[in-house]
């Protein structure tokens, strides 16, 4: 089962930001909100809890002007955050680990960690680049990519940008499949260009990255 990547406290307070911006976004609308339904168990924190920590901290950091006091209340609310952000984690893992799909994750926002893998992760003769297609999913904000299975490949390591293509800065990371038939892309933005490459994960590392696609998100 495909775990969690609850590092927050070594992003940067922007990265952080956007990171449980997604993850807030991600969990309160669909697919989420049926694939982990509340109400959850008492022990781990409610989507509202989530709600308004991450509102809190997104106030605290909007008003920071640089001044001890006001720089104290935003790091404050972002340790409440985190708290929340890692408390949480477990209880997601264990729905999907519980469904026997690992793809539910993908819908959580969260960056997952990449399967281990023997050698160097770098790009594998023996896993050429796939042939990728994207199509919008049924829910807003989705964009479902589809490639044809390989052999040797374990799961699908899928990136997504925004901005420029040609930026690496711009691609984004963390989406990662077992099923090349459902490489999930969540949490964007209706009316945005986005732009995915696709590559295989298999014992040897990754392979090649696919050419990439775009498709306005709806």
């Amino acid at each position: 089962m495909q775990k969690l990547i609850i590092t927050f406290d070594r992003l940067s307070l922007p990265n952080f930001l956007t990171q449980s911006q997604r993850i807030e976004n991600a969990l309160t609308s669909e697919p989420a909100l049926t694939l982990f339904p509340e109400p959850w168990p008492a022990m781990f924190p409610s989507r509202a809890n989530l709600t308004a920590a991450f509102t809190a901290f997104e106030t605290a950091y909007d008003a920071e002007n640089g001044d001890k006091h006001a720089i104290a209340i935003r790091d404050g609310e972002r340790k409440k955050l985190t708290r929340i952000l890692k408390r949480l984690a477990p209880y997601l893992e264990s729905v999907a680990e519980a469904a026997g799909d690992p793809a539910m994750l993908e819908t959580t926002g969260y960056s997952l960690r990449q399967p281990i893998v023997h050698g160097v992760p770098t790009e594998s003769d023996t896993l050429p680049a796939p042939l990728l297609t994207v199509r919008r999913g049924t829910l807003s904000g989705v964009v479902v990519g589809r490639v044809k299975r390989q052999p040797g490949a374990t799961a699908w390591n899928g990136e997504y940008a925004s901005g420029d293509p040609n930026e690496p800065a711009n691609w984004k990371n963390g989406i990662l499949s077992t099923k090349a038939s459902q490489i999930i892309f969540p949490g964007l933005t209706p009316g945005t260009m986005y732009y995915f490459r696709v590559r295989a994960v298999g014992k040897d590392g990754y392979g090649a990255w696919s050419d990439v696609a775009n498709l306005m998100a709806v």
